[in-house]
């Protein structure tokens, strides 16, 4: 199973394009070439910014894997990033969030589909 997530080619990855090209550009091509590169590392190649970097952060930890670490980092940098990452799922998830309900209100608005199809209840998101 390891084998097979560290062979993978990032192209393959759920990331955004833009982290795909930077990492390519870098020549890291797999999942192994990347577990292999630190946050300092990544940080310095052209066009891959904060969002790529947690990106790729949260794809690793999706496969149980994390990057180098290239220094020891101090408690204050861990928690502030821990905070950094917390808010950017945050965002993206208020994101989907609004997206959602705005697509619940369009297929309200619709007539009625021949399937019968019916959209859950949202809730609130506060």
């Amino acid at each position: 199973m390891h084998e097979e997530i560290l062979s993978r080619r990032i192209a393959h990855l759920n990331i955004s394009q833009r982290a795909k090209n930077a990492l390519e550009s870098a020549n890291i091509k797999t999942v192994f070439q990347l577990i292999r590169k630190s946050e300092e590392e990544l940080a310095r190649i052209s066009g891959f910014g904060r969002s790529s970097l947690f990106e790729v952060i949260e794809v690793l930890r999706s496969f149980n894997f994390d990057l180098r670490k290239g220094r020891e980092v101090p408690f204050e940098d861990r928690l502030q990033s821990a905070i950094n990452h917390v808010r950017y799922a945050r965002k993206n998830f208020e994101r989907a969030w609004s997206d959602l309900v705005e697509l619940q209100k369009i297929a309200a608005a619709m007539p009625a589909n021949p399937e019968g199809t019916k959209l859950p209840d949202l809730g609130t998101f506060e």
